[in-house]
């Protein structure tokens, strides 16, 4: 038996439904705006799998209602949709804008709190005592590699400038912390 796809994408199609879809090597998120055809879209989705020799992972596989104030986390991002309360000091509208400001809703996307900590506890390790006998130039070109290729990753991230101040900060304190211990008898 034949597993015929346009029956099922004519049910989606005839709710008006809309659906989206985003791609990356083996990983996909599909978002769907009405809930009660998830499981024939997720149907269609595993029948083209099989027909490939592929398989949906139940593991990794999760449905949820994206909402205002839900995030969720893909490839190391984390999604955020919100519909802000008040305008940040960023903007600083005059009083009657800012009324008229507060019914924008916004999709904001940054590092998730996971990668921060990887490369907070890398950093720690190249900059551990440990490392003691290395020299300064070689503690240098490792700090360089890790942070240039997380930077080049996440250059695509909102308020970067924030970003890279606080990992600035985390360098520089790890690396006084090294230098001090390792020129301690100077």
């Amino acid at each position: 038996i034949k597993f015929n796809y346009t029956d099922n994408i004519q049910k989606v199609r005839k709710k008006k439904s809309k659906s989206w879809l985003i791609r990356y090597a083996n990983n996909l998120i599909i978002g769907i705006n009405n809930p009660e055809l998830v499981h024939i879209l997720k149907e269609i989705i595993s029948k083209f799998f099989v027909d490939r020799g592929w398989f949906i992972s139940e593991k990794k596989s999760k449905n949820f209602s994206w909402k205002i104030g839900v995030k969720f986390d893909f490839l190391g991002w984390t999604f955020n949709f919100i519909k802000p309360i008040k305008i940040n000091f960023i903007i600083k509208p005059f009083y009657k804008v800012s009324k008229k400001l507060n019914d924008l809703f916004g999709l904001y996307v940054y590092p998730c709190a996971y990668i921060t900590t990887i490369i907070k506890s890398k950093i720690k390790k190249i900059t551990s005592r440990s490392n003691i006998k290395l020299k300064i130039i070689q503690i240098i070109i490792q700090l360089n590699h890790l942070v240039i290729n997380w930077s080049n990753y996440y250059a695509l991230a909102g308020k970067q400038t924030i970003i890279r101040t606080g990992l600035n900060f985390y360098i520089w304190k790890s690396t006084k912390k090294f230098i001090y211990y390792k020129f301690r008898n100077l």
